[in-house]
């Protein structure tokens, strides 16, 4: 999220940075028995497991001087596969949040999420987004009367902190308002995150701003001494401020405004009720039931079975029932909307293109995509039609594969239609059937920690990073499923905090995500002091927002906040030491995905957010 980015467009950061570092580890493999779900290389207890790895490896700062490297590595592995060490693992914070708990409530000292005291209520969001308002709105009359050379030399440096400043309550807020269990936590942050939202939209479209920026961008003599960094980011803030319709008469601006803060709405009530259904569970007759996966959950009465239409149990139904009715039953009510999802949908749209139009923009796409590497909805289009070309004679074969395999279950004459929900079910029969060679499943070499650990490895050889486990101080975090990593750089030493929240539970989106929570900047030159106008009284103001002390990293000049990125995914949640989650491809490939956003966000530590 950027200062001059409307909310409406929700552009993404890009960060970048080569590494020419090859760093090689030893490689110890772990695998696991499908049908027994053990770890076919860790039959020790708990406590042999935790005591072959050192006390100091498992309760934090994880500092061992015999093989430091190697038991970090498999402390990352064991902290997601087995819960019984992972319990274990946190026994320390558990402790710390008992002896909290013991004080009375004046002298108890909360962590709060990310480790900000301030939210450690829900309450909390309110404040920071008051403070950080009226740190914004010294900030704004700071850079409008800039007028020394002096002051217009910081002006970008002082838009770039005006975006963190905003961007570091409202991007907290968009992930906890999605994803904290309790509606209060989520009530909060919604509100934060709309209130914020709402002054961030004014914003890309004062003016005052705007011609402030033009001038410094017109000064040879301020943009001679600019770094490439910088002048990369007065840009962006220019050329947003122009996407936002900045040359509008001013009743289009306000026009503006309502429009970006009306879809911000919108989009927050449609997220709100996404995981509903019309339809949340379908009868069927016990005897159509055959091939039910056995652990299914079903309510029974009589002859009549209740199913619910969540994803999983979906899935395990689209998969293994035999009956073909019921299949395309499951399959309707699971994607399923309500009337007020399509209402919701269907006004966003309209939305959309009403901004696009405002700006003189064909459709919403273009307006999205004009400062993208594709450009424009052509481009998109020419490439998926490039990309089905490509794939047409694969997908053409994979779908004559399952018309044979249901010709063969249906004893039908002729090759039959393939339907939607019918792709699970063949698909199945082709996997285990003498049509193709027999598939040995992939899943014992893919439990969730060995990935975990295998992705370290290789950004280790490829980029001189690495993940090492990290506590969780009590309140810090939204779940007690939420594992911490540590992102460090052979070179640099820590460069960053990745929050993964990787296993389902109910209530929580079942989609894979990445959040950026806090991006990296250099904080020590600032200057937060000279945001105060003088002869004000700053005690009268009310707590300002101040900026993250930062921390020194090694070979760089200066102190620097460091990012702090969320994954969330949808995979099983392991069952004590026999029992870790196991990825099938599909999962594997999707945490890699997800872990490539987080990285993406990490190779450096940079001078600005914007970059």
């Amino acid at each position: 999220m950027r200062l001059m980015q409307s909310t409406t467009y929700l552009l993404q950061r890009r960060t970048f940075r080569l590494f020419t570092t090859i760093k090689p580890k030893r490689s110890k493999n772990t695998t696991y028995n499908l049908s027994r779900r053990e770890n076919s290389g860790s039959s020790e207890s708990i406590n042999t497991k935790a005591k072959q790895l050192g006390t100091s490896q498992v309760v934090f700062p994880f500092i061992s001087d015999i093989d430091k490297v190697s038991q970090t590595d498999e402390t990352l592995r064991l902290i997601f596969d087995d819960e019984d060490f992972w319990n274990y693992f946190t026994s320390r914070s558990r402790t710390l949040a008992a002896l909290e708990y013991s004080t009375s409530l004046s002298a108890r000292k909360f962590t709060g999420l990310f480790r900000n005291p301030e939210l450690a209520t829900p309450q909390g969001f309110h404040l920071e987004a008051e403070k950080a308002l009226r740190r914004v709105k010294l900030l704004v009359n700071r850079i409008t009367n800039a007028n020394t050379e002096k002051e217009l030399r910081k002006v970008v440096k002082n838009m770039d902190r005006l975006s963190d400043t905003l961007c570091s309550v409202i991007d907290t807020a968009e992930f906890i308002r999605s994803s904290h269990p309790d509606p209060k936590f989520a009530q909060a942050a919604n509100w934060a995150y709309g209130y914020l939202c709402s002054y961030m939209n004014s914003l890309n479209t004062n003016t005052e701003l705007y011609q402030v920026l033009k001038r410094v961008l017109s000064t040879p003599s301020i943009t001679s001494q600019f770094s490439s960094e910088e002048f990369q980011v007065a840009n962006t803030f220019f050329h947003d401020f122009e996407k936002s319709g900045i040359h509008l008469p001013s009743s289009d601006r306000e026009q503006f405004v309502h429009l970006s803060d009306k879809i911000i709405t919108l989009g927050r009530q449609f997220t709100q009720i996404l995981l509903q259904k019309r339809i949340n569970r379908i009868n069927v007759d016990v005897s159509l039931l055959e091939g039910l996966h056995p652990g299914l959950n079903k309510d029974t009465k009589g002859n009549i079975t209740s199913l619910s239409t969540k994803a999983w149990e979906a899935q395990m139904i689209l998969k293994s029932v035999k009956d073909e009715g019921v299949r395309k039953k499951m399959y309707i009510a699971a994607n399923s909307a309500t009337k007020e999802q399509i209402i919701l949908l269907e006004d966003l749209l309209k939305t959309r293109a009403e901004l696009a139009k405002l700006v003189g923009m064909e459709s919403y796409s273009h307006a999205f995509l004009i400062d993208k590497m594709v450009k424009n909805p052509e481009h998109v289009q020419t490439f998926l039609r490039t990309l089905s070309d490509h794939h047409r004679p694969k997908a053409l074969a994979d779908l004559r594969l399952l018309q044979e395999a249901k010709q063969l279950y249906t004893e039908s004459e002729t090759l039959p239609t393939v339907y939607a929900w019918d792709r699970y079910f063949y698909a199945e029969r082709i996997k285990f059937s003498s049509l193709t060679q027999p598939v040995t499943s992939i899943s014992p070499y893919f439990s969730v920690g060995s990935v975990i650990q295998g992705l370290s490895r290789l950004f280790s050889r490829l980029y001189g990073i690495s993940f090492e486990p990290a506590e969780i101080m009590p309140g810090e975090v939204w779940h007690d499923d939420v594992r911490k990593l540590e992102v460090i750089d052979e070179q640099e030493g820590k460069v960053g905090t990745i929050y993964c929240d990787l296993f389902s539970r109910n209530g929580k989106l079942q989609n894979a995500a990445h959040y950026t929570v806090r991006c990296s900047r250099r904080v020590d030159d600032d200057d937060g002091v000279g945001d105060i106008p003088s002869g004000v009284d700053i005690t009268e103001m009310g707590e300002l927002s101040n900026s993250d002390h930062g921390v020194k990293v090694n070979g760089r000049a200066g102190r620097y906040q460091l990012p702090v990125i969320v994954l969330t995914c949808d995979f099983m949640k392991p069952k004590g030491r026999q029992y870790p989650s196991l990825l099938n491809w599909v999962e594997v490939e999707t945490l890699f995905h997800e872990m490539g956003h987080a990285m993406h966000c990490k190779f450096n530590c940079l001078l600005f957010i914007e970059i």
